[in-house]
């Protein structure tokens, strides 16, 4: 969602706060969930990722923006994440909360024999070329903020990609080439 605001207009949260919400996830025990686990529990209530912004994932919570439209939806149906029973709330866009949050990445460097997408999510993920296909034609991917089901599409430096059940990333750069002629290409997994 972007606001195009005219420089004469004083803005402040409670602006915002008309049309996105930030959803507060908590969960009852101190557990390492993931980007990937608030995500999946987030699309397994049936919404769509258009209404969906940043997810943050720290070690007390997760933090979901959100249209505003569908924050009560939220709030009235998510009692787990993962295997864990959690409590949901809507806080407000200018707490110290969120001023604080900052996306975690991790790391990682694959080596690929090219930059299709499929052999990519199918490195990354642990799964078959052909689950990667089923996922894709199904429309779990997400590239771009775009559902994309062309398995061959080639990905390139800065494209985010979000693959439904398994996690988000954003690719980074070709660091090197084999001798074979593979690609070490750096991957920034949501965390």
């Amino acid at each position: 969602m972007i606001f195009f605001v005219p420089n004469y207009m004083q803005l402040n949260m409670n602006f915002f706060s008309n049309y996105i919400a930030c959803i507060k996830i908590s969960p009852n025990l101190v557990n390492k969930l993931t980007h990937k686990d608030y995500m999946g529990s987030i699309y397994s209530l049936g919404i769509k990722n258009d209404v969906i912004g940043d997810i943050f994932a720290t070690s007390k919570a997760g933090y979901v923006f959100c249209q505003k439209s569908i924050s009560e939806y939220i709030i009235l149906n998510l009692y787990k994440v993962g295997n864990q029973d959690v409590s949901v709330e809507e806080i407000s866009l200018d707490c110290n909360e969120i001023k604080e949050l900052e996306i975690g990445f991790k790391e990682v460097e694959v080596m690929v024999p090219s930059k299709r997408i499929d052999v990519i999510l199918a490195y990354l993920y642990k799964l078959s070329r052909n689950e990667v296909k089923d996922k894709i034609q199904r429309g779990d991917l997400i590239f771009n903020d775009k559902i994309m089901y062309y398995i061959s599409t080639n990905i390139k430096e800065g494209d985010i990609i979000s693959f439904k059940r398994c996690g988000k990333f954003r690719v980074g750069c070709i660091i090197r080439k084999t001798r074979s002629e593979k690609i070490v290409l750096k991957i920034y997994k949501y965390v």
